[in-house]
């Protein structure tokens, strides 16, 4: 069949045809050869289900305790780049995950965070060295300068 349609193309149209040819054949080839599995749609959960799997997700934790240095960069559309830098302490107490948060900025800004059903912000820095647990309706705003993320971007992996 092939031949009988390249004998109907002019010779200049031999190339285009001999790689239309070449694609349809590997396409049939792979249809045949590889097997795919089938991949289990998403289903509708009850709310005890619900629970249960939201539970399992808050459980797991790294066990024991860490610690890193990091550096944040924000590249604004406008303007210059900006680095942030910071340490970050973490652990697991039985209420739930924690973590402390320092900023390296002029106001030395430090998050507590305790994750779970119960979870809670507080916040200090160098001008207030006090804690200061923040108010829900304040976890989506900007509360240390020049750092961008929110105190709810801070705990959203863990909530």
């Amino acid at each position: 069949m092939v031949f009988q349609v390249l004998k109907l193309l002019p010779w200049k149209h031999l190339s285009l045809a001999a790689c239309l040819a070449g694609l349809t054949c590997t396409e049939i080839w792979a249809q045949g050869s590889q097997r795919r599995p089938r991949v289990e749609l998403l289903r509708e959960i009850d709310l005890e289900e619900g629970r249960e799997r939201l539970k399992v997700f808050r459980n797991l934790w790294i066990d024991g305790d860490y610690s890193t240095r990091f550096e944040m960069q924000y590249i604004p559309r406008r303007g210059n780049p900006e680095k942030v830098t910071g340490t970050l302490w973490g652990s697991n107490l039985p209420e739930g995950p924690v973590t402390l948060l320092k900023i390296n900025n002029p106001s030395a800004h430090e998050f507590y965070l305790r994750n779970g059903p119960e979870g809670f912000i507080s916040t200090r820095n160098a001008q207030d060295p006090q804690w200061n647990r923040l108010p829900e309706l304040d976890w989506l705003r900007e509360t240390a300068e020049g750092f961008l993320v929110t105190p709810f971007d801070l705990m959203m992996p863990y909530i």
